[in-house]
């Protein structure tokens, strides 16, 4: 027979530390067009502005906008 136990408590909440919890680079798993390889990312260079919000660098470009 198949005996299955739930534990309804909630787990501890380890501290908060600073070096740990946000890390400058982690070493990731990726895969592009089914080539699986691993590398080093720095997380800390996409949020450098306030945004998310993608920019055009074209659009006050008179030669594309006529």
């Amino acid at each position: 027979m198949l005996r299955i136990n739930l534990n309804w408590e909630r787990p501890e909440v380890p501290e908060y530390k600073e070096e740990i919890h946000n890390p400058e680079k982690v070493f990731a798993l990726l895969c592009y067009r089914g080539v699986y390889y691993a590398k080093w990312v720095y997380l800390n260079i996409f949020m450098e502005g306030s945004s998310w919000n993608l920019n055009n660098p074209r659009k006050d470009d008179t030669r594309t906008n006529t």
